[in-house]
């Protein structure tokens, strides 16, 4: 994550989490993409696919991307995939 490319106050929120910062959001990625302790004692096969980028203003950047994990904690042995835009 090139977190100079982000606002210092970057928020980030969907029905599940609300988090804000450069750190906060850094560590949701991490955890979600299975790249920290917390990410690998949670989930396997994690993916994060960025399908594409563009630049709506001078100031704002909007990617597509897709996350694939498996939730280590459930009975079942499901993945799960969403997909998502961020702005």
């Amino acid at each position: 994550m090139e977190t100079e490319f982000y606002d210092p106050d970057v928020t980030f929120a969907d029905p599940l989490i609300s988090i804000r910062g450069v750190e906060a959001y850094r560590a949701n990625v991490g955890m979600l993409s299975g790249a920290n302790l917390m990410g690998r004692l949670l989930f396997t096969d994690c993916s994060l696919v960025m399908h594409g980028t563009s630049a709506p203003s001078e100031r704002a950047l909007e990617t597509r991307w897709t996350l694939q994990l498996r939730f280590k904690l459930l009975p079942w042995d499901h993945l799960a995939q969403f997909t998502g835009v961020s702005r």
